[in-house]
């Protein structure tokens, strides 16, 4: 059985960097320092070096990271944010979580991600913030979302949950928008050992702003400037992060090799998402759009052996209107649609060998 990712991949990055996260963990352990302590402060350090040069402010979560970057933004009640119709709920319930309305936008059925042309004056009208997701570590062409937005005064805060080490055009997803919001959830690209996340921003007047938000508004031990919240990351998910942003970039050259023996293996009605612009997809998901019942394919796909996932079979504006929440849309959402009846998420992990690829390929080619 091919699983598309079992506990034991997810460990094995952990188990490969072992004696060092054992080493900063009991260092940790007898510092008493748990919380913002220097495991914390290097890792900031070192990832906002990685991300272009820019600031970075750790969270104890992704959805944290989007939440804290709106308000940051200013974005609140009676403000409408713009969100692409594809994602993970987080994308959607952060604008909600700030008292905003959401408007969706369409994707584009070439890459996933939100559609340049879907950001049309209508649509973007009264909008306050914009969140292009990088879905499924493909990032978004930032240059195309900022001439549509140019002299609107719109915030921009990216959704980057599993971009991590993602680059356009030779710069890291991260270097340019006003913030950018990562996740360290295990199964991402760059993950710790429980929940993270983080907020790279371009300027300091941004990161004082966050690191008061993310630790209730405290500048002292009895001073409170602003109505913040606890959202601090731990030392010991600091230690982890420091330890495995080290071999990110290893990691997500072997995951463009695997989506490159997909390519190669895979047969050409099977619609994937075009990489040839592209060099610096990260690939935390390979996904692609199949033919026929979907779930059909998946259930006779694991019945030969291999197990996929779907990303995501309802799409963000079609679990809204099952919750009841109130949404608009400025135009059809049917790339939306369309690609949450058709996507299949295939394995795809660091640790996959070309065996593997061309079986899980083998497999889906005879079902198509």
């Amino acid at each position: 059985m091919i699983r598309f990712l079992n506990n034991t991949e997810i460990a094995r990055p952990n188990v490969e960097r072992k004696t060092s996260i054992l080493a900063g963990m009991s260092e940790v352990l007898d510092s008493g320092e748990y919380i913002s302590g220097k495991y914390v402060e290097e890792f900031e350090k070192k990832f906002a070096e990685y991300c272009g040069g820019r600031f970075c402010v750790s969270v104890n979560s992704g959805t944290d990271a989007l939440v804290l970057s709106l308000k940051s933004a200013g974005i609140g009640p009676g403000n409408i944010v713009l969100v692409p119709a594809v994602s993970f709920i987080a994308t959607a319930f952060a604008p909600l979580l700030v008292g905003a309305r959401i408007r969706f936008a369409d994707i584009d059925p070439n890459t996933y991600n939100i559609a340049p042309d879907a950001l049309t004056s209508e649509a973007l009208e009264g909008v306050a913030a914009v969140i292009p997701v990088h879905w499924a570590g493909r990032p978004v062409d930032m240059e195309a979302i900022g001439s549509r937005l140019s002299g609107k005064g719109i915030s921009v805060v990216e959704d980057a949950a599993q971009a991590a080490g993602a680059r356009y055009g030779g710069r890291p997803v991260g270097s340019s928008g006003n913030y950018t919001a990562f996740s360290f959830f295990p199964t991402k690209n760059l993950s710790c050992m429980g929940d993270g996340g983080a907020i790279v921003v371009g300027n300091a007047v941004d990161k004082d702003k966050l690191r008061l938000l993310r630790n209730f508004g405290r500048s002292g031990r009895e001073e409170f400037l602003i109505p913040g919240q606890n959202s601090r990351l731990d030392e010991i998910q600091a230690v982890v992060l420091l330890e495995k942003l080290k071999d990110i970039e290893r990691y997500n050259e072997r995951r463009r090799e695997i989506a490159a023996l997909y390519d190669r293996y895979l047969d050409k009605d099977i619609l994937r998402p075009i990489p040839a612009d592209v060099p610096g997809h990260a690939y935390h998901l390979y996904v692609v759009l199949v033919p026929g019942d979907r779930d059909r394919i998946a259930e006779e796909m694991l019945r030969k052996g291999v197990e996929t996932a779907v990303h995501y079979r309802r799409s963000l504006h079609e679990h809204l209107r099952g919750m009841g929440v109130e949404f608009e849309q400025s135009a059809p959402l049917r790339n939306a649609e369309y690609y949450s009846d058709k996507c299949l998420s295939l394995p795809m992990y660091p640790y996959l060998s070309e065996e593997q690829v061309q079986e899980v390929s083998e497999r889906l080619n005879e079902l198509i």
